[in-house]
């Protein structure tokens, strides 16, 4: 079985990712890519997520994604976010 970048959603992820560099412009990062979410607007934020998923026979949905930080139009920070199991609780 033969697959392509568009089957593989961590080689389309390391693509985007190669492809990106901090300092970047929004206007830049939109034009590179059409596929962007807007998760999060403030004033001089914003927050995109790329996420890239395929179906797989063997092992159903497979998916890789990222979320990029723009502060004033530039982007500052890349990565997968926090999920609510990374949090950890502190008990004194």
């Amino acid at each position: 079985m033969l697959m392509g970048c568009g089957a593989n959603p961590e080689r389309y992820m390391n693509n985007v990712v190669e492809k990106t560099y901090i300092g970047m412009t929004e206007k830049e990062f939109k034009e590179l890519f059409k596929d962007e979410k807007v998760i999060a607007m403030k004033p001089e934020v914003t927050v995109y997520l790329i996420d890239k998923r395929t179906y797989h026979d063997l092992y159903g949905w497979r998916g890789d994604y990222r979320y990029f930080y723009f502060v004033n139009q530039k982007l500052v920070q890349v990565d997968k976010g926090e999920r609510a199991v990374d949090y950890r609780i502190r008990i004194d």
